[in-house]
């Protein structure tokens, strides 16, 4: 059985990743894109994402720093496959 043909996702995302404001707006458009798909997400789930999005904002709101410049390059570097954004 392919796990993602029942729902399942088959990637993450380090939580201090999500602090820099890029990539944190791509998870939360991410939320709202499977949200829009009628994708099923329990009332946990949802819940859980919310409060991690509400937690994360006041380190997201501000300029972002040398290291995570460079952090994002990285990611930039990396094809889309390999869990980059290239």
């Amino acid at each position: 059985m392919n796990l993602l043909d029942v729902g399942c996702i088959n990637a993450w995302e380090d939580i201090s990743d999500l602090t820099i404001p890029h990539l944190y707006l791509k998870w939360t458009i991410g939320i709202i894109n499977g949200l829009h798909s009628n994708s099923v997400y329990s009332n946990d789930a949802f819940n859980a994402s919310i409060d991690l999005l509400l937690n994360l904002f006041p380190y997201v709101a501000r300029n972002l720093s040398d290291r995570e410049i460079k952090r994002m390059e990285d990611l930039f570097s990396l094809p889309k496959a390999l869990g980059g954004l290239g």
